[in-house]
Parts: C-alpha cells; structure tokens; sequence
C-alpha cells in the first residue's frame, strides 16, 4: 500500500463534505445498488489535488507524505472528472482544484441552511494583451474577492471582463485598448458544471465569443452582475427626487426603489438602523441614538452608506432568483472612511452572504481586515502588471 494514498477515514470526509457530489459538475455519486436491499453505489473518487508519485500531476517534491495524504490535499469528484483532471495540468492546476473544492464546499454549506438556489460562482478569469495586464493573467476568485493597486493597474478591466457577461457594452469599451495583436479573456463559471466564456479581440479589432470552446454568435449571462462602479452624485447630480435618483443609479423602476425600502426594513440592516419614505423623502435612522432625518440633510459620509444599504440588500434580493455577483469599485465610495469600508468587509464575510462579492480600491490593504477574503495585489512592473496573491482566503 503506497503510504501517501488517502485512508478511509479522509475519503470518507471528503466525500461527505461534498455531499458525494462531485465538486466539478454536481453530479451525485452515491445511491442504491441492485446487488441487495443493503447495497450502496459509490460512483466517486477521493482525488489527490497533487498527485502522490513523481511524475504525476500537479506533483510537489517539497510535500510531505503527511501532507499527501492530509484532507487538504483531496478532492471529491465523480470518476470521468477525476480522469480529466490528470489529463488537462494546464486547466486544472493546484490553486484552480482547491478554489474549485472550497467553492463547493460552501455551495453545500449553503444548502445545508436551506436556502434554495443554484449559487453559481465566478471561479476563474484569464487575461491575456489587454490594457496594461499585457502577459497571460490567471486570477481565481473565491465567494468574496478583494483586488488592491494603484490607479490605471486593471482593477476596473477585471470588474468590467466580469460584468460584460451581463452588461455588453463592457466588451466594446475595450477594443481601443488592447494591445497589438489578439487579445483574449476567458471567464470560468460554475454552478451544477464548469462553464468556460471566451471573448477574443482580433487584430483587425473583431470580437468574437465561444462558450465551452464552440463559437457562438453572443454569450447570455449566466448570473446577475450589480456594478457599483460611479459615484451616485455624479450619476445623479440633475436630478432632483430622491426616488428618481436612486431608481436612476441602481436601474430600477422609481416603484422598485419603494418596493426595496420596504423589503430592506425587514431585514437586519448593516449601516442603517431605520430607512422608509414619507411625503415623497427618504427619512433615514442611522442608528438607535442618532437623529431622524431625511437622506438630504445627512452628512455625505452617512449619506454613502445609504447608498451601500441599497446595493447590499438589492443584491440580496436579486440572489433569491438568479446567481448574482455584486461588484464595488473604489469610485463608487470613495468619500467612505476605512472604517465604513472594514464595516462592509467585515459583514460580507461574517453573514455568508448568498452573493459573489468583489471589491477594488486603491487603498493600502494594510488598513483592512482582509481575513476570510480571497486578496489580490495589482503591481505595474516592466510594463506589465503582475497580480500578486496576498491573502488565500
């Protein structure tokens, strides 16, 4: 018996944690056998993410044999996908099998609590000759991701390669910006099975889409995307109803926005302690010992963390009926101390939120607590901007 194999105890665990789905396509792999009344089918592998032998895949030599066989190093998948994974090294790479696993685990940890929704997650996106992310990029995303980097180093082209699936013209916006040559993004998704989005700029400036590596005329989202990218006074500035504006910003129905207000006061709130409208006014509480104003008369920081409010708890919404992804950027909030922002990081990764969650600034990631979130360093070098991991998540 090879001593780095899993012992039964770990692929018992394994396959448990997944709910003996397997954790690429969902597919169950457990279930009654024929043979006797007693009998059970088990269709799934334990799969070491780093293979056990030299030679084979995703091998480390540094590993110890206590760290092969450590449940850390599995994964539970159903027979043809344990296959795959050792033919494809290129697509399945450690860090892509354990963001794979950790996403699923959570998928299952969420329908444990009896929340019933596919929860598809964003778990990849490659780059490759676009702006300034000149050499091929691979990012993977975890349920909440934050991105750090100065100005001008791509935080925006990640948030907009994500939203182009729900929001077109995120695509065309770009095409002046590659560089000379093919330039190319790909999105990885994953709900019940890993779907793969490619958007291809050719040199002649000709966009060109494919879904699981066959060409098609367009790509249909396959999840919600709520951007919060402009800061909602410049969006708003000539407009003067409240309920007009933030209708206008958030790209609701001025009879969505009352709906939302009122669907927010019957939930545990984050920045507020009391939001409704009255006489055609936003009136706001924002805690059990301040005033009662309304929106206009709050200071501009209280005023930002309405506005957060809002777009929490519309994400919220939007995830009981489709995957959604809730994108911030740092312009958006900017007037918003890093306290605000820490109370926001803090609550997303505390409450488990339903949604996908990903944040840009240019802030030094030192002021944050960053604990519990996939993180991400942007650094320009040579012309090229390199993403550094700087927390796992």
């Amino acid at each position: 018996m090879n001593e780095n194999k899993f012992i039964k105890a770990t692929k018992s665990s394994l396959a448990q944690r997944a709910g003996y789905m397997c954790s690429l396509c969902g597919k169950l792999t457990v279930g009654p056998s024929s043979e006797t009344k007693s009998s059970v089918a088990l269709l799934g592998d334990a799969a070491h993410i780093a293979s056990v032998e030299p030679g084979g895949r995703r091998y480390e030599k540094g590993m110890t044999s206590k760290e092969r066989k450590d449940i850390s190093n599995g994964i539970w998948l159903c027979k043809d996908h344990h296959k795959l994974i050792d033919s494809d090294e290129c697509r399945y790479t450690k860090g892509f099998l354990e963001t794979i696993k950790k996403n699923h685990e959570k998928r299952i940890s969420i329908l444990n609590s009896g929340v019933n929704l596919e929860n598809g997650l964003v778990v990849n996106i490659q780059i490759e000759n676009i702006g300034k992310i000149v050499n091929k990029c691979n990012i993977e995303f975890s349920n909440s991701t934050l991105f750090f980097g100065n100005n001008g180093t791509g935080k925006t082209l990640i948030c907009d390669i994500i939203s182009s699936l729900h929001y077109p013209d995120k695509i065309t916006k770009w095409v002046g910006r590659r560089n000379q040559g093919s330039s190319n993004y790909t999105v990885s998704y994953y709900d019940t099975k890993l779907s793969t989005y490619r958007i291809n700029y050719s040199s002649k400036k000709v966009i060109s889409f494919s879904y699981d590596e066959n060409v098609v005329p367009t790509i249909l989202s396959p999840y919600y995307c709520l951007y919060i990218e402009k800061d909602f006074f410049d969006v708003t500035r000539d407009i003067e109803n409240i309920t007009l504006q933030l209708a206008t910003y958030f790209r609701l129905k001025e009879n969505e926005i009352v709906e939302l207000i009122n669907f927010i006061n019957k939930l545990e709130k984050v920045f507020v302690n009391d939001i409704y409208f009255e006489n055609h006014e936003l009136i706001v509480k924002m805690n059990a010992k301040s005033p009662t104003l309304n929106f206009e008369s709050l200071s501009t920081g209280e005023q930002y963390r309405v506005i957060l409010e809002l777009g929490l708890r519309l994400a919220n919404y939007y995830s009981m009926f489709k995957p959604t992804i809730l994108l911030i950027e740092n312009s958006a909030i900017d007037v918003l101390d890093n306290t605000g922002v820490n109370v926001l990081l803090n609550w997303i990764r505390d409450k488990k939120v339903n949604y996908q969650f990903v944040f840009t600034t240019y802030r030094d990631h030192s002021d944050f607590n960053i604990e519990g979130h996939k993180s991400y360093l942007l650094v320009e070098d040579n012309n090229n901007v390199d993403v550094k991991i700087i927390n796992n998540g």
